[in-house]
């Protein structure tokens, strides 16, 4: 009796042949899965730590923002009070100036004209003194709608 190969050792040796390619594909195939969700769940991960880090750094910049407008709010008034100052020391300079101007006339005997520019000068003063007065009003009333809108 002779070995038929065709029937005995060939077949057997296809047929191993063929389970072994389909566990090899299907070892591929569960490998490609867990590899997809895998991915999938680093992806996720790594969205849910970007959408975090995006939320840390809105309220970090939040708070600079409001940080910024209260140093803002603080150093405009610095400001204005800078700014009155200036003018008041440009009126007392000039009040210097016609003080002089007065002394010097009464000396000569022509205080007529000094003490007109002197008088013209008071009332100058006094105009601007009044719309300073109306503008702080102004500016008060404007802080406190602001802080009351805030606060609302």
């Amino acid at each position: 009796m002779e070995f038929d190969w065709w029937n005995g050792g060939f077949l057997t040796l296809a047929g191993g042949a063929i389970a072994w390619a389909v566990a090899q594909a299907r070892i591929a195939k569960n490998d490609r899965v867990e590899r997809e969700q895998s991915r999938e769940a680093s992806e996720l991960a790594l969205t849910q730590h970007q959408d975090g880090l995006t939320f840390e750094l809105l309220k970090a910049a939040h708070s600079q923002a409001a940080a910024m407008r209260s140093e803002l709010e603080r150093v405009t008034a610095e400001l204005a009070q800078f700014g009155a100052l200036r003018w008041r020391v440009e009126y007392f300079e000039e009040a210097i100036t016609h003080v002089e101007a007065l002394i010097a006339a009464r000396l000569d005997g022509r205080s007529e004209a000094a003490e007109d520019s002197a008088r013209k000068f008071l009332a100058r003063v006094q105009t601007m003194n009044a719309a300073a007065g109306l503008a702080a009003n102004r500016a008060q009333n404007e802080l406190a709608r602001r802080k009351k809108i805030e606060k609302e």
